[in-house]
């Protein structure tokens, strides 16, 4: 396994299980980054970030809970105890490619 993972990593190779079949599928992670490139620019969906913003984000929506459950009769505290988010499994969305060999 470990020569594997040599092999892949030295030639540049990425390893990803197919979408439908349980196929494997290698390629080059240039042929990845390309169709990565040509689905966001299709779709709009999704945005290449520099740096996280999950810090900013987290400390955004708490003080707004925090302000929404110190006023009376905005949010109830079993609202308050759903919404608010823990930094332990708070996480972006991210893209992920399955290549397609069924067609």
């Amino acid at each position: 396994m470990k020569l594997i993972r040599r092999k892949l990593k030295k030639n540049q190779l990425l390893l990803r299980e197919t979408d439908k079949g349980g196929n494997l599928y290698v390629a080059h992670v240039n042929e990845f980054e390309e169709k990565a490139i040509e689905y966001r620019v299709k779709t709009g969906a999704y945005e290449e970030l520099s740096s996280s913003p999950i810090e900013e984000i987290l400390s955004k929506v708490t003080r707004l809970l925090n302000d929404l459950h110190a006023k009376p009769n905005q949010i109830s505290p079993q609202q308050y105890k759903k919404m608010i988010p823990s930094r332990l499994t708070v996480e972006l969305a991210y893209m992920y490619y399955n290549p397609k060999t069924h067609k």
